[in-house]
């Protein structure tokens, strides 16, 4: 049997990201940023009025060091940008788990993990309006190049998320 597990969704920040350090079994380390982003649905009664719900999602992604102790571009960009009110896209999979929170009851948090085949874009502001994503490749010898980034490039991640750790 054929299963899948994939979200996209189009949103904006509720905040900025909160970034925490890990290290992981085999002695590297990692970072995980967090945000919370919301999308709003937009339905009509049966009278024509206008009803607006939000979902809001809890999104992770998750970026190893190198042997070196640096963590990828997309890591600097993405802790850089992702600020309270900004629109971004994310690809992610859907999990469930369970935390201890500060009083140490047990609490149930279901996140967007983008680690694998996941993706976070940061769209562009009304100062643009192509609406193009807005990205660059820090390694670009001219100064950065637009490009369309998919974080499999850090997905390697050997540790889980200790199951204290509150998701923000």
């Amino acid at each position: 049997m054929l299963n899948f597990n994939q979200v996209i969704f189009l949103g904006q920040l509720g905040g900025d990201v909160k970034i925490k350090e890990f290290d992981t079994k085999a002695g590297g380390k990692y970072r995980t940023l967090r945000f919370n982003a919301c999308a709003n649905h937009t339905t009509y009664t049966a009278s024509g009025d206008k009803r607006e719900t939000a979902q809001w999602f809890h999104v992770v992604q998750n970026f190893n060091a190198d042997a070196k102790g640096k963590y990828p571009p997309m890591h600097d960009y993405l802790s850089d940008n992702l600020n309270k009110g900004v629109t971004v896209h994310v690809t992610g999979r859907i999990q469930t788990r369970e935390f201890k929170d500060t009083e140490n009851v047990l609490q149930t948090i279901t996140e967007v993990i983008t680690n694998g085949k996941g993706s976070i874009s940061v769209q562009a502001q009304s100062g643009s309006s192509s609406g193009q994503v807005v990205e660059r490749d820090s390694n670009s010898s001219s100064g950065g190049k637009e490009i369309s980034r998919n974080n499999n490039e850090t997905s390697q991640v050997d540790a889980t998320i200790d199951a204290d750790d509150e998701p923000f």
